[in-house]
């Protein structure tokens, strides 16, 4: 097993939780390389939030309208993704949702 990531640590005395870890949910922040790569090479399953950002978004922009399946009130497709850092690709799944109007602005 690895050690835990940086900036991850448990605090002074207590137990390393990333010991007992099956499954990780977070938001934005723990879309690190660092911590995928731990959560793969431990098989911990994942779900991170991502900021779109302009590899997101071409991933995304990659994907065929037709792969894109009736979710709750929006869509959902999935494709293949890596960070630059991180060991392996890993699967982004993404929900489109009709609020959004469009998913990308020009700043991207």
């Amino acid at each position: 097993m690895q050690s835990s990531p940086a900036g991850v640590l448990p605090v002074r005395g207590s137990k390393n939780i990333w010991n007992v870890f099956t499954a990780l949910r977070s938001d934005s922040a723990a879309y690190q390389a660092e911590i995928i790569n731990y959560c793969e090479g431990n098989d911990i399953q994942f779900a991170i939030g991502a900021d779109l950002d302009q590899a997101l978004v071409g991933a995304i922009k990659s994907i065929a309208e037709n792969d894109w399946k009736h979710y709750q009130n929006g869509a959902l497709a999935d494709t293949i993704h890596a960070m630059e850092k991180s060991n392996q690709a890993f699967r982004l799944i993404v929900i489109r949702r009709p609020y959004q109007g469009t998913l990308f602005s020009e700043e991207i």
